[in-house]
């Protein structure tokens, strides 16, 4: 069978990247960062980088230790076969898949997931292949209260409509499910929304908030029907624990 043909690394940083794509009208700066992404990814699982990871192995480890606190202090509240859903999980989800006692599923998804699937499969197998799969699209895609938790790290940030994804987080979790939110403070205003950096997630004196350069949201607002909010800062993350309803 012919091998496929490999994406092309780019020679220039990311900074370059985002100087270009941020002189440019909203839509092309979005499709640079949907032709960026897998890029980005491929340049690290190609090289062994990993940001401030110590490397990539601990990412292909199927028994590697499930150590995210939003999920292991609620753990409690939750059932002791736990199944999980990644949203935005890029290439390898960077949950553990492990945890003392309990039997775990996790269902890794992204937008993105079958361009991972080829960059992954070159370096080696994902313990568990990220499912090409939108926020938008969960719920047609998995139904009404499938998992017991759904997270996502540094990835609503990216979307067009965080809120719309969050509900639907929420819709695919079972009622007194979790919703586990984890991302970098006001991360687009920091990378001056260029590529796909959309949204920024920050806390006030009204709990967890979203805001782009046009709308503010109030989470525990927005939600007061569907969902109890809650939120905290750990280190440069905001955080944010939903119990659906």
């Amino acid at each position: 069978m012919r091998e496929p043909e490999r994406v092309p690394l780019p020679e220039f940083s990311k900074a370059a990247v985002q100087a270009i794509a941020g002189r440019l009208p909203a839509r092309l700066n979005r499709a640079i960062g949907l032709w960026y992404e897998p890029q980005f990814w491929q340049r690290y699982l190609e090289t062994g980088a990993f940001g401030s990871e110590a490397g990539l192995e601990p990412l292909f480890d199927p028994d590697r230790p499930l150590r995210e606190p939003l999920i292991v202090d609620r753990l409690d509240s939750l059932p002791r076969e736990l199944s999980i859903l990644d949203v935005g999980a890029g290439p390898l989800t960077t949950l553990g898949k492990r945890i003392e006692g309990r039997r775990v599923e996790i269902t890794p998804v992204d937008p993105l997931g079958d361009q991972y699937r080829k960059i992954v499969e070159r370096r080696g197998v994902a313990p568990v292949p990220t499912l090409t799969c939108a926020g938008e699209d969960l719920l047609e895609r998995f139904g009404p209260g499938r998992f017991d938790v759904a997270y996502a790290r540094n990835a609503l940030d990216h979307t067009r409509d965080a809120l719309a994804i969050i509900r639907n987080m929420i819709a695919v979790t079972r009622p007194g499910g979790l919703v586990a939110l984890r991302h970098n403070r006001r991360e687009a205003e920091r990378r001056g929304y260029t590529l796909l950096h959309a949204w920024n997630f920050d806390l006030s004196d009204d709990g967890p908030v979203l805001f782009d350069r046009r709308r503010r949201i109030v989470l525990r607002e927005a939600l007061r029907t569907e969902a109890d909010v809650e939120g905290f800062l750990d280190r440069d993350f905001v955080c944010v624990a939903i119990r659906a309803a």
